[in-house]
């Protein structure tokens, strides 16, 4: 159907593969489920027309929607936290099982507050936990999960000696074995 979304040519307009010109390869076109096209009946404009410029613009215009659309459909957001500080290094990421991570880290009156928390969106899960500076484990435990959000957090402070310290964070959930790990630099 001409002009329809699901059409490949109402995102890339007019194309025959030329190099250095973005476009759709064969691969992308199979992962879409769009037919494979052979280029017949299609035509290329002159490198360095204004026709050209404009096939340019359209297909990086087209790039940029679809990018867009498919962060929103694969749930992608990327936010500064609002009520992080300026000295604040934050480390966000996804668990084995899809659940998220966060770990923070401040210096604060002579130490790195590090502060570790997974969010399960479920109450009453029990997790293992470890946190290590510049890889030596300086706190673990077990914590449950608890309302509202189902998540926990722990909070700890380690040295800030001089330099640069890597942080790290680890947990294990004790039924279901999901793993979450991150670590950053400060």
């Amino acid at each position: 159907m001409e002009g329809s979304l699901g059409a490949p040519e109402a995102l890339w307009g007019t194309f025959i593969a030329k190099p250095g010109v973005p476009g759709p390869s064969v691969g992308f076109r199979a992962a879409l489920g769009w037919p494979q096209s052979s280029g017949a009946g299609r035509r290329a404009s002159l490198p360095g027309t204004e026709e050209d410029d404009m096939f340019s613009i359209r297909n990086a215009a087209a790039i940029g929607t679809a990018t867009a659309a498919l962060m929103v459909v694969a749930g992608v957001v990327v936010t500064a936290p609002a009520s992080a500080k300026s000295t604040d290094v934050i480390k966000t990421g996804t668990c084995s099982a899809g659940h998220t991570f966060k770990l923070k880290a401040k210096p604060d009156n002579g130490a790195l507050e590090v502060e570790w928390e997974v969010d399960q969106n479920r109450n009453g899960q029990v997790w293992t936990w470890a946190i290590t500076h510049d890889g030596v484990t300086k706190a673990s435990g077990r914590a449950t999960t608890k309302a509202p959000s189902g998540s926990f957090s722990v909070t700890r402070r380690v040295v800030n000696a001089a330099g640069v310290h890597t942080i790290s964070g680890a947990a294990r959930n004790v039924v279901t074995g999901e793993i979450c790990r991150g670590a950053l630099r400060i």
